[in-house]
């Protein structure tokens, strides 16, 4: 640090503070020892004359607040050894600590794994509760060395500073120790003028912002109404984004109100930290011009630029509120919600595909990071795909199969041919997500959790080979997709029936999942037929219990795009009250009843649902007599109708063979019966 006259850290100040620092020494008793409680002493004493000396000037009185938290534990628990807070009154939260401060004993050096583990999460704490800039820590180790640490939005700088004062020689101080104080002065002086949060405000970190506020916000584009809104994130913690790590993008999501004059509406505010190429409201407006269904609508958007490296760009995002997750509404439903999960997955279907198919615009997107916590649920009923952030647009002309990342998207949802690390992305990829989401869900709702197959199936801990080779187990054939997920007797028949259609859709042959994983193209993309995964969710609605039916409007568009013939105007029957005798008939709440056979058969009805195959009249035979309640019996009464099934079998075969046959058959099928008698009996 070069000595400056205009300067905070001048060599007047620099001797003042020092003496200050060496009177409060003599006060205080020096451990000795292997511990950490020296270099604690030292440093806690030295930033205590830094604010007793910066307190002496008006002008730079400061803001800064030390507070010694070793044995005090932050919000999550963790316990930096001293921390600096933006305002003294808002206690020791993440959102208030601007820069932290590790101390390890003579055992550690700077280098040591243990402190530099601990530093790295008190960097991801405090960037985690807000989005920043930059973040600032200091550690102190072996020798009372001092290193600082510089993190910005995509790499983390460090640099040697000096070493903790101790004992001065005839009053005389090394230049390392001077170097320490210095920088302590400035981080007094100019870090209360810029936190290194997302908006530069000096006013404390409650007040609202608006985009005029953010460093580098490009607002050209934006109207002047939205320009001068206000945002209230300040003081509050982000509920969703990627900020885990220290690489990579990263971005934080808020629920939060925009005040535009008079007007306060609920919004998502999401800011995020990507490569230039990875824009997000590229791919959002995209799609919202393409027409594509369920998609949030995007309030504003613009790009921001603080740093001079052009290999990370910011970006600022306004979407309107798009509900709870669909995990969440999946975990808290109740069986009678059944049709409003069947239309929402038909939403979600339809935006996939809509995006995907691109006849109607110069491209086509795909959404390539499908999971349940992008998938949300409004008001109970109306479906939303957000977080097009991993999204390609790519043009209509070209192959429809585009080369990308070997892995993108959410670990738990990846598709087989995502997890094998083909390069080769299509929709295919996006709807075998929505399938894995509906499997996921359905099984942590109505299976068994507890089982090792649950663990196995969605545990990615292992890594993506592993990861491949037990889903690829779960899902070799139908019967094991079903029988792994051990759904009890209370699931709804529509929604199972929902699992098993989409698994044929994606699975059945004459795709082979082995050739799947292999093959360096999909063969499921030349078979795609969009009536098909219609049908799917046409079929499943036509199960669900007349009690609790609803219109689907969600079904109903998803239909309507795969059949464009059909005027979308066009008047909807609503549903029939349902026949005294049901049986297995197709109860369709989208079409209107069959006409009689003496009747001509007029046009089709708009929207009618593909029926299912026919079942043999023996099946069907079995089914009505299952659903059919039967009072026990005695056992009289069963030797009586056993014995009139042998003789009515006698009289109408001569062959004594198959008498015998049937006799045993008859014998086998009474004993259910008589153990229900038994127990009715007694």
């Amino acid at each position: 640090m070069a000595e400056d006259n205009g300067a905070p850290f001048t060599r007047d100040a620099v001797e003042s503070v020092l003496r200050t620092f060496e009177s409060k020494l003599e006060l205080e008793h020096i451990p000795h020892g292997r511990l950490e409680a020296k270099p604690q002493l030292l440093l806690g004493t030295l930033v205590n004359a830094v604010q007793e000396h910066m307190g002496q000037d008006d002008v730079r009185r400061p803001r800064l607040t030390a507070l010694d938290t070793h044995s005090t534990s932050t919000a999550n628990r963790t316990k930096p050894d001293l921390v600096f807070l933006a305002d003294s009154s808002r206690g020791c939260e993440w959102t208030n600590i601007v820069a932290c401060v590790e101390v390890k004993s003579v055992r550690h050096t700077q280098n040591d794994s243990v402190l530099r583990g601990q530093l790295v999460q008190r960097l991801l704490d405090m960037a985690e509760s807000h989005p920043r800039r930059f973040v600032l820590a200091l550690s102190v180790a072996k020798d009372d060395l001092v290193r600082v640490y510089l993190y910005t939005s995509n790499r983390l700088l460090h640099c040697e500073l000096g070493s903790l004062p101790s004992v001065s020689t005839n009053g005389v101080w090394n230049r390392s120790v001077k170097d320490v104080v210095k920088f302590l002065i400035m981080l007094y002086s100019e870090l209360p003028k810029d936190y290194g949060f997302l908006a530069r405000r000096p006013d404390g970190l409650h007040n609202s912002f608006r985009l005029t506020d953010i460093p580098g916000c490009d607002t050209s584009g934006i109207a002047e109404s939205l320009r001068s809104a206000s945002f209230g994130i300040r003081g509050t913690k982000a509920f969703g984004g990627r900020r885990w790590k220290l690489s990579g993008p990263r971005s934080w999501i808020f629920r939060t109100t925009m005040d535009v004059g008079d007007n306060c509406d609920r919004v998502i505010f999401k800011f995020q930290w990507h490569r230039p190429d990875k824009e997000e409201r590229l791919v959002h407006e995209q799609v919202s011009v393409m027409g594509v269904p369920h998609i949030p609508r995007l309030i504003l958007a613009a790009p921001v630029n603080v740093h001079a490296d052009e290999r990370v760009v910011g970006e600022v995002m306004v979407v309107e509120d798009a509900g709870q997750t669909l995990d969440k509404f999946f975990a808290a439903s109740s069986p009678g919600q059944e049709a409003t999960i069947i239309d929402l997955f038909a939403g979600y279907a339809h935006t996939l595909l809509a995006a995907a198919d691109g006849s109607s615009s110069d491209n086509f997107v795909l959404h390539r990071d499908i999971s349940a916590r992008n998938l949300t649920v409004r008001n109970h009923q109306q479906p939303f795909v957000i977080d097009w952030g991993c999204g390609r647009v790519m043009p209509s002309g070209g192959s429809r199969t585009p080369s990308a990342e070997a892995m993108v998207g959410t670990a738990m949802y990846m598709a087989l041919r995502v997890l094998a690390q083909k390069s080769q992305r299509s929709v295919i990829d996006d709807l075998e997500s929505l399938f894995l989401v509906f499997s996921h869900c359905l099984w942590a709702k109505y299976g068994d959790t507890t089982s090792n197959a649950f663990k196995t199936a969605w545990d990615f801990e292992l890594g993506p080979e592993s990861s491949l080779t037990n889903r690829t187990a779960w899902l070799i054939s139908e019967l094991s997709y079903i029988n792994e997920m051990g759904l009890h007797k209370r699931t709804p028949a529509g929604l199972k029936t929902l699992a098993k259609s989409l698994y044929r859709l994606l699975f059945s042959k004459p795709v082979d999942l082995y050739e799947l994983k292999t093959s360096e193209t999909d063969p499921r993309v030349e078979l795609l037929n969009y009536s098909d995964w219609a049908a799917a969710f046409a079929s499943a609605a036509k199960l669900v219990s007349p009690n609790h039916r609803r219109e689907m409007s969600c079904l109903q568009q998803l239909q309507a795009y795969v059949n464009p013939a059909v005027p979308q105007d066009a008047p909807q029957v609503r549903e029939q009250s349902p026949p005294p005798q049901t049986g297995l008939q197709d109860l369709d709440p989208f079409q209107s009843p069959p006409p009689a056979k003496s009747q001509a058969s007029g046009p089709l009805q708009p929207l009618r649902l593909t029926k299912p195959r026919a079942l043999r009249s023996s099946q069907v035979q079995a089914q009505v007599q299952i659903q059919s309640p039967t009072r026990p019996r005695t056992r009289s009464q069963m030797r009586k109708s056993t014995g009139n099934k042998e003789n009515s079998g006698d009289t109408t075969s001569g062959n004594t063979s198959s008498t015998k046959l049937r006799k045993r058959t008859a014998s086998k099928a009474a004993k259910p019966m008589r153990k229900r008698a038994k127990r009715g009996n007694n």
